[in-house]
């Protein structure tokens, strides 16, 4: 069980807050359990349950309905109203596992598509799910070796003068070569560089090579007025390294900084705030 936006709650009320909801979170999740069922606090926002002997697997669902409505109810710390609702995913024994460990990443990655569905709402573990659990590791498994393997590339979109048809710039879209999956686009493999923390020596890459090929070009082409847009996670924003890089790969290719814009789309800054 993983509280949606609990992040916001301790941004703009506190940590205190925070804590006390938590509190009352464990309190809820106790007081609405079977004698015999477990609750804990696994880390962070996240709650873990487990129920024993509820018959048919199905039977999970009115359970997790429950306490997605019980948890959503309002909250009341010191003077103010707090309201917060669950995200939780479902893991039965033996089918989504049958030692601790797998169950728990099972409910996990259940709970983030519960999460990703909205959030205040329940999902089952699947095969499906199982198959994009495994597929996630072994594509953070590769991640932290692309690097040094040189499976990154720069593909670059041209960005034209509509009124003339002039070149005016070109936009930087990283690509990764993967020797099993081949090449695979940002959406499959950022968000796990950005969770893993692996986002910033990636983008320090990213913007080295992008200035590089630029430079390269205005050589090349005579194009001394050509741009660059490089896209930027908001994770990279409070990396305390982003002005370094910059400023070096700037210093390494003589490149006017006028020649590099940089761009981060609006869903990643909703992301990045949650």
């Amino acid at each position: 069980i993983d509280l949606d936006k609990f992040k916001s709650v301790n941004d703009t009320l506190g940590h205190d807050t925070g804590d006390q909801l938590l509190r009352q979170v464990a309190d809820r999740l106790n007081t609405n359990l079977r004698i015999g069922d477990f609750s804990g606090r696994w880390g962070g926002d996240e709650f873990v349950v487990c129920l024993e002997d509820f018959g048919e697997a199905e039977n999970a669902a009115a359970a997790a309905q429950k306490l997605v409505l019980v948890l959503s109810e309002k909250y009341e710390i010191g003077s103010s109203e707090v309201y917060a609702t669950p995200s939780i995913g479902i893991a039965v024994c033996p089918d989504s596992g049958d030692q601790a460990d797998r169950l728990i990443k099972s409910a996990d990655l259940a709970m983030y598509q519960a999460k990703k569905r909205g959030g205040g709402r329940f999902q089952y573990y699947s095969k499906v799910l199982n198959t994009k659990l495994e597929q996630r590791e072994e594509l953070e498994i590769g991640l932290r070796h692309a690097l040094v393997r040189n499976e990154f590339v720069l593909h670059y979109q041209p960005r034209i003068d509509v009124s003339n048809g002039r070149l005016i710039g070109l936009e930087a879209l990283l690509r990764w070569q993967h020797p099993r999956f081949g090449l695979l686009p940002p959406s499959r493999f950022v968000p796990i560089l950005e969770s893993s923390g692996l986002i910033h020596s990636a983008g320090e890459w990213i913007i080295d090579s992008a200035c590089r090929q630029l430079a390269a070009w205005h050589h090349q082409f005579e194009l001394p007025d050509l741009t660059v847009a490089i896209n930027l996670s908001p994770h990279q924003l409070v990396y305390g390294r982003l002005v370094e890089a910059v400023a070096k790969a700037l210093v390494d290719t003589s490149l006017d900084p006028g020649c590099i814009e940089f761009e981060i789309g609006d869903g990643q800054l909703a992301r990045g705030r949650g």
